[in-house]
């Protein structure tokens, strides 16, 4: 069954078969709408993982620009980028971080990750 998810439009689909560690749950298969990034291939929901389990994170943007990963990060009040910016780095190392007071959105008002 087709899925899309609502914060960042990605398609993709339910897996129903039990999983390896014997959770009865539903599982969510990966997703279309990844960044194609040198020979890794970053996901949204690799992003969201990371980003959006750090308190001082709000939201993000993210956008490839030649070979280079950019990630614009909206901050809450009082948080500081060092340790996101370490937290992304660590993760996919030639990333460029950036942090905005307000992120790009489409006309749709999605959020936009290209």
């Amino acid at each position: 069954m087709p899925l899309i998810r609502y914060r960042t439009g990605d398609l993709g689909r339910l897996l129903t078969e039990p999983c390896g560690c014997g959770s009865q749950f539903c599982r969510l298969d990966r997703v279309k709408g990844r960044i194609a990034f040198r020979s890794a291939l970053p996901s949204v929901y690799d992003l969201e993982e990371l980003l959006y389990g750090m308190d001082t994170v709000l939201d993000f943007s993210a956008r490839k620009e030649e070979n280079k990963l950019c990630i614009q990060v909206l901050l809450a009040e009082g948080g500081t980028i060092g340790p996101v910016r370490e937290a992304i780095e660590a993760r996919f190392p030639d990333a460029l971080v950036s942090v905005s007071s307000t992120l790009c959105l489409v006309s749709t008002g999605k959020q936009l990750i290209n």
